[in-house]
């Protein structure tokens, strides 16, 4: 799962990269419109900034939220955090999943709107709650024991 996670991590960095590389090429495009054919110029622009839209949708919250699962699901497996912080990164995570899929099939991708928002709020609060905890606290130490399974040496 770990390297699922990687995997996952890495794909919405590449739809991010594509978002941000597609708003680059219409600014490029905006810029030359009135020494080219207006209408074509127009026409790509368009294309390029509905690409840029579903690029940044699906990256940021259909693949943000499979990688938010899957991360609160290993933490929750490992122990290393509370159990009650993994499960509500879970129980976010397929919240933020359920809501950019609705909205995907009801209202499209060319606005935020409230089911967004309120479908993204509680895995965004589960992150910053997460990190303040790791500051603050850090990881659960494993408990350590020897291979026949009699507890370890104690510490303190």
């Amino acid at each position: 799962m770990a390297v699922g996670y990687v995997a996952v991590r890495t794909v919405e960095g590449l739809f991010i990269l594509i978002a941000s590389t597609t708003a680059l090429v219409v600014l490029a495009l905006s810029q030359d419109s009135g020494s080219a054919g207006g209408a074509g110029v127009e026409t790509v622009g368009s294309a390029l900034l509905s690409a840029r839209e579903w690029a940044s949708f699906v990256g940021t919250l259909i693949v943000f939220g499979v990688s938010a699962v899957i991360l609160n699901t290993l933490l929750y497996r490992s122990r290393l955090v509370a159990v009650w912080l993994s499960l509500w990164g879970i129980i976010g995570g397929l919240l933020l999943l359920t809501s950019a899929v609705v909205e995907m099939f009801a209202y499209g991708v060319d606005a935020p709107t409230a089911l967004q928002l309120l479908g993204a709020a509680p895995i965004g609060v589960q992150e910053m709650v997460l990190a303040v905890l790791l500051i603050w606290k850090g990881f659960a130490a494993p408990s350590v024991g020897s291979a026949d399974g009699e507890p370890g040496p104690r510490s303190g």
